[in-house]
């Protein structure tokens, strides 16, 4: 049996939750946070009082590090509705479709890759949904190795992982710092601001650049970053329309291959926990699928059992535990406790969807808890969560799930995931541990994958 989580924050805040209740305020320093461990208190706030509770904190370290631009990070102004109305534009539900063909091309690279070099799956699986990403967005072809733009990316994500949690650097608690000099003691985050700053420019520049100088090109023009450079054409000069259009393209660019990444590598490491799942959703693909061909996205409502495991690996291993957080603008009284403006409040996702309430038992890893009859059972609440909450819901959650199913389904089509075996042929150790940032993913492990005794054309 693996050892179980480490004692991250959002296990020690779920700890709260079971003592003190679904409503929890903490003040460091002189700010006050207020944590939401139920799905019940996150509704009521950012659902029902979304038109009140959808700004962000202000962080001091977002600017510093260029980290600014993402409009996720804004308050919910007219400026952040028109950075999300674009990237709704290519990114809703029927918008995706036009996609497919990347997906499905890059998911086949991917298992060929797989078969080739198992041992490198954590590299395959960040590769194949940066390739999807940026061909998506700018119309680019990533190379196999050292892809340059793939570099800059996630090292600028990395600086966001950092500061989007508060309390990362000591000016989050003490804002004045930041008109120190940066030769002033304790005033090392300017430096590390300085440095991600330009890294941070360089993801968002550099292909929107490469786009605007080869627009021409068919591939290019067609993709997202493509489209819109187009409308900047009859009327240049437009500042501040190229800054939100550049804005929208690095979001889709930076978000769009590190969290899913995290997801897709959490289903990897399921599949060795949890043998008889994978052993059942095999089953279901082989009956549905058929043994010569990969699954598409026009079956997946034949796939409940499939679409169940999905849900599940994004309840049990949530990619961002502890939410992002949102503001009070005044202050407001919650079924009698009083949140004083200024507030961060955060609805924790682990305690949301651990909550034994609505998935019993749910440190296991339990599919079947979302089928009724064979089918999806639309009673059992979906994991949604995991991409936020009300007018703030993560707006790339669409091209997210599909780019998992079509992972998660052709990898089990293909192929059996087993338990890693040293050269002595004894076990590797699984822990259930996850990094610390704002957004998780698995520590590093070790798996077998081999190809499946099938015939997949």
């Amino acid at each position: 049996m693996p050892s179980q989580q480490d004692f991250s924050p959002w296990i020690l805040y779920d700890t709260w939750f079971k003592k003190y209740g679904d409503i929890v305020h903490v003040k460091v320093f002189q700010q006050h946070i207020v944590l939401l461990g139920s799905f019940e208190a996150a509704q009521a706030m950012f659902d029902k009082n979304g038109a009140l509770f959808s700004d962000r904190p202000y962080n001091v370290m977002l600017p510093l590090m260029g980290w600014d631009f993402n409009f996720a990070t804004h308050n919910y102004t007219s400026r952040y509705r028109r950075h999300r109305k674009i990237f709704h534009e290519f990114f809703s539900p029927s918008a995706i479709q036009k996609y497919s063909y990347v997906q499905y091309r890059e998911v086949e690279s991917f298992l060929s890759r797989l078969e080739r070099t198992p041992e490198d799956f954590l590299h395959h699986i960040r590769h194949t949904l940066a390739a999807i990403i940026m061909d998506i967005t700018y119309g680019i072809r990533i190379q196999d190795q050292n892809d340059p733009y793939i570099s800059i990316a996630k090292e600028a994500v990395s600086f966001l992982n950092l500061a989007g949690i508060a309390g990362s650097f000591i000016v989050d608690f003490f804002p004045f710092l930041r008109y120190l000099p940066a030769w002033a003691p304790g005033t090392s985050f300017k430096r590390v601001g300085a440095y991600a700053k330009k890294v941070v420019a360089q993801m968002v520049d550099q292909p929107f650049d490469y786009v605007k100088e080869n627009i021409t090109d068919q591939e290019v023009s067609s993709s997202v970053a493509g489209t819109l450079a187009s409308r900047l054409l009859p009327s240049p000069g437009r500042d501040s329309e190229e800054e939100i259009f550049k804005n929208v393209a690095g979001v889709a660019y930076a978000a769009g291959a590190d969290t899913t990444s995290s997801a897709v590598q959490s289903f990897f490491l399921a599949m060795v926990l949890f043998p008889e799942a994978q052993h059942r959703a095999q089953l279901e693909l082989d009956n549905v699928v058929g043994l010569d061909r990969l699954p598409t996205l026009e079956d997946r409502n034949e796939l409940p059992y499939t679409s169940a495991l999905i849900k599940e690996v994004m309840r049990w291993q949530p990619v961002a535990p502890l939410g992002v957080p949102h503001s009070a603008p005044c202050d407001y009284t919650h079924k009698g406790y009083h949140i004083p403006k200024g507030a961060m409040i955060l609805g924790i996702a682990w305690s949301i969807l651990h909550d034994p309430t609505m998935y019993p038992d749910p440190e296991r890893f339990y599919p079947e808890r979302f089928l009724k009859e064979g089918k999806l059972d639309p009673k059992i609440r979906d994991p949604d969560a995991a991409f936020g909450y009300g007018r703030r819901i993560c707006p790339g959650r669409h091209l997210s799930d599909a780019n998992v199913f079509l992972i998660v389904a052709s990898v089990l089509c293909r192929f059996d995931i087993l338990p890693f075996l040293n050269n002595c042929g004894e076990p590797y150790e699984y822990q259930i541990k996850s990094t610390k940032g704002l957004f998780t993913y698995p520590i590093d492990f070790k798996c077998k994958i081999v190809p499946r005794d099938v015939c997949i054309g």
